[in-house]
């Protein structure tokens, strides 16, 4: 199914020739288009590298089961490492391989290298168990780099370099930092022990967008980095792509500071990539699932439990993969990473990833750099309120964020810490945000978002913030926003440059913005003239109207105040007649279902509904297996969530229809 509408009157075959971009996007008018991107595309593509198509990102294309003889001593019972390693070899592309209800211990290494357009599917989490081991997708190592020759725009979707690698391949385009330069595209190279050659150069502030990290110039912990280069953006070539020294790419480029004078380069893997490969409706017990030189990959509907506080899943080299509808969780108290995308060390871009309607608890997940384009919405952390800490929310850790755009979620806090390293760009959009947990261990509360030092050109927008532990004040370390409270960011970019609008905050320090909806025009930053022609491109012109749109990325999925959004997990059981095959009731919030302009809610006077995924992890069944200092992890299946059609609301993201045209009929 492709993402258009079947009841469009005849002109449908014009339509479709106009692009997403000729109508706008859902932000237009609010942000400039300097400080956002098009955040539609992030998730699956809409048409895979073997023409299998989705009517949506978050929705992988239609699958059958394979009945090899390998996949039938699979869904036969005989559940090993080697045997799902035969299955998935056998099975034809569009093909899933079963496996059968039962708890199987996995006891190694599943390697998944070269099975492309294939699923590994459960009978459902509650059915299908593998414990122990490990799940690794891709595998391949560096296959060589070469040189950009022309320094390409923001929007840009073709690059020209030296010396391409061949199409239908993943590349992962790098710079390095502000103010570094390196001899040969070798930079990209990390070796095992680490990179081949470096970046040569000194760190100053450009006092505009800054790529930096791991040093005291831009950091608070400092240290060094043998290769500062922390630009990333991990691209697919498709088939034709490459055409002399032109290389075509399936994604426009986000950053408009790409160039040769700080020597920017491609890398490639020594194989294509793994496409294609899904993982679905079972239960993964300590078992650590990795993305390493993928495309288009995804796990949904998936339980995945850490009973040791170890990192559940890991992205990198990875592009418009996804992680929907399921349960992350970890059975200890602690700094528990369950997600890491990117990591410390060799190459750890990872690009326009989806990771949408899914529950953590226990921990959190965790930006370890080069990521953008990353789109983090309607998830759910519900705070675990054990005596020793356990983080609820996500933060960006690393350096090389931007165009990261965090809409819907109920957790305690989003957080742009200033650790490690610069952000930028980055956009907060109807979150309600409690402020329910400590930023770490011993130092207080955390601030509903935090955008620390070096975090530059941030928006946020239509958030309901404030209402659990936040301090009373409105900017404060611990407060409503922390915007470089410890003044790390010397310069006053990092306050001047965020902008702010339509945010109900709920705080009693006295400021005139609290406990109300705020549009102010001073918070809005228009004027960013005293920093210089680096910072000027990015100023933001005050928004005309109040009104805001229901999503900056579901492009055609209108406001729905009671329901009928048409969104397949928005519809959520509240109560089971038998779990999880019989719901006695579900419940459909509004949509949105957080911001200014909602009403009737049961938070921060009204402005806050909880969402599908709070709404499920509060109706799941407790799960005695697994016991914590807080109580019990939960039970879970996707069939939590239901498709929420009670109208006729558009499902998918098509361009909105131009208008005034005509059209003679001959």
């Amino acid at each position: 199914m492709k993402r258009v509408y079947s009841q469009f009157f005849p002109l449908i075959s014009l339509l479709l020739l106009f692009s997403l971009h000729s109508f706008g996007q859902a932000w237009s008018g609010i942000l400039a288009p300097s400080r956002a991107i098009d955040w539609s595309q992030a998730g699956l593509p809409p048409v895979f590298p073997d023409g299998e198509t989705t009517p949506n990102p978050w929705t992988p294309p239609v699958r059958t089961q394979c009945v090899t003889s390998a996949c039938n001593t699979v869904s036969g019972g005989n559940v090993t490492v080697s045997t799902l390693a035969a299955a998935l070899n056998s099975a034809p592309s569009g093909t899933y391989v079963l496996i059968p209800p039962g708890t199987f211990a996995l006891g190694g290494n599943l390697m998944i290298t070269a099975n492309n357009n294939v699923t590994l599917r459960g009978s459902g989490a509650q059915a299908t168990q593998l414990t122990g081991g490990s799940i690794t997708l891709g595998a391949a190592g560096w296959g060589g780099a070469s040189p950009l020759t022309a320094s390409p725009a923001k929007g840009a979707t073709t690059i020209t370099v030296a010396s391409p690698p061949s199409a239908g391949r993943l590349i992962s385009l790098e710079q390095c930092d502000d103010g570094f330069s390196s001899t040969d595209a070798n930079f990209t190279h990390y070796g095992g022990n680490g990179w081949v050659n470096t970046c040569n150069g000194a760190y100053s502030d450009p006092l505009g967008p800054w790529v930096c990290g791991y040093t005291t110039v831009c950091d608070f912990n400092g240290g060094g980095n043998p290769n500062p280069h922390f630009q990333e953006h991990v691209l697919w070539i498709p088939a034709g792509g490459v055409k002399g020294n032109t290389v075509t790419l399936s994604t426009p480029l986000a950053n408009s500071n790409w160039s040769t004078a700080r020597s920017a380069a491609i890398t490639w893997l020594s194989a294509s990539a793994v496409i294609g490969v899904g993982i679905e409706d079972l239960t993964l017990v300590n078992n650590n699932t990795s993305f390493s030189g993928t495309y288009a990959c995804w796990v949904k509907g998936v339980r995945l439990i850490s009973t040791s506080a170890s990192v559940l899943m890991y992205f990198h080299f990875d592009a418009h993969s996804l992680v929907a509808n399921s349960y992350i969780a970890n059975t200890t108290a602690g700094i528990n990473y369950l997600v890491e995308w990117g990591y410390d060390g060799g190459e750890q871009g990872q690009s326009d990833h989806l990771f949408i309607n899914n529950i953590i608890e226990g921990g959190f997940a965790a930006g370890e750099g080069d990521q953008i384009d990353h789109v983090y919405a309607y998830n759910y952390n519900p705070t675990a309120g054990n005596p020793s800490w356990v983080s609820n929310g996500p933060f960006q850790h690393h350096a090389g964020t931007s165009f990261l755009l965090s809409e819907g979620n109920q957790e305690a806090k989003l957080l742009e810490d200033n650790t490690w390293a610069t952000h930028n760009f980055n956009t907060f959009f109807r979150n309600y945000l409690n402020c329910t947990d400590p930023t770490y261990p011993g130092l207080g509360n955390a601030p509903a978002i935090g955008i620390q030092g070096w975090s530059r050109f941030e928006n946020a927008i239509g958030n309901a913030l404030g209402g659990g532990n936040c301090s009373s004040a409105y900017v404060a370390q611990y407060g409503i926003f922390d915007l470089n409270s410890t003044g790390y960011d010397k310069t006053g970019l990092t306050e001047a440059s965020t902008m702010r609008w339509g945010n109900y905050a709920a705080c009693s320090d006295g400021n005139t913005h609290c406990n109300k909806s705020n549009f102010d025009s001073t918070e809005v930053p228009s004027n960013l003239s005293s920093f210089g022609a680096n910072s000027t491109p990015y100023q933001n012109p005050v928004p005309a109207s109040q009104s805001l749109p229901a999503s900056f990325f579901m492009n055609n999925v209108t406001a729905q105040p009671s329901g009928g959004t048409g969104l397949s997990w928005w519809k959520t059981c509240t109560s089971w007649t038998t779990f999880p095959t019989a719901c006695a009731s579900f419940g459909t919030p509004p949509f949105p279902p957080i911001g200014p302009d909602v009403t009737g809610g049961p938070f921060l006077s009204g402005h806050a509904y909880n969402i599908p995924a709070a709404l499920a992890w509060a109706n799941l069944p407790l799960d005695s297996n697994y016991s914590t200092s807080w109580g019990h992890l939960r039970q879970f299946d996707e069939r939590v969530y239901q498709n929420d059609a009670s109208s006729l609301a558009q499902t998918t993201n098509p361009p909105d229809p131009p208008s005034g045209l005509t059209v003679t009929v001959e």
